[in-house]
């Protein structure tokens, strides 16, 4: 198998969570302001506060990718991951 598509996949994916590194870029155009970078510089309270009236929260998106992210890495290691997101509270 290739491994250039492999490559780039975790290049795009690095660079969305943590931010641009160096001068190449996928999608960021400058350093820092990844996905990680954009919620630490948040409060609690700011996070978990919804835009409108019956909107989403940075911090129920936060989860969302955690459990995306578990739920993706416990396949990739051969296991069988719990796929109701109720009870992920998803």
């Amino acid at each position: 198998m290739d491994k250039l598509p492999v490559k780039s996949f975790l290049g795009i994916f690095d660079e969305l969570y943590t931010g641009q590194h160096g001068d190449e870029s996928w999608v960021i155009d400058r350093g820092g302001y990844g996905f990680l970078d954009a919620i630490n510089s948040l409060t609690a309270e700011e996070a978990s506060t919804a835009m409108h009236k019956g909107g989403s929260t940075i911090a129920g998106h936060s989860e969302h990718l955690r459990w995306s992210l578990a739920y993706a890495r416990t396949y990739i290691s051969g296991g069988q991951p719990d796929t109701d997101g109720q009870k992920a509270g998803l």
